[in-house]
């Protein structure tokens, strides 16, 4: 889990991470919420 979360991060250009920090970081919060529920 742990790879593909980082390979995701990565493939994320930097402008849209400094552009949408705080929308970027509640959809990964929702991702992981998400996941640990499916499980």
């Amino acid at each position: 889990n742990v790879f593909v979360k980082r390979a995701r991060a990565q493939n994320v250009p930097k402008s849209l991470k400094k552009r949408h920090r705080r929308e970027n970081h509640i959809e990964y919060g929702k991702r992981i919420l998400n996941q640990r529920i499916r499980k």
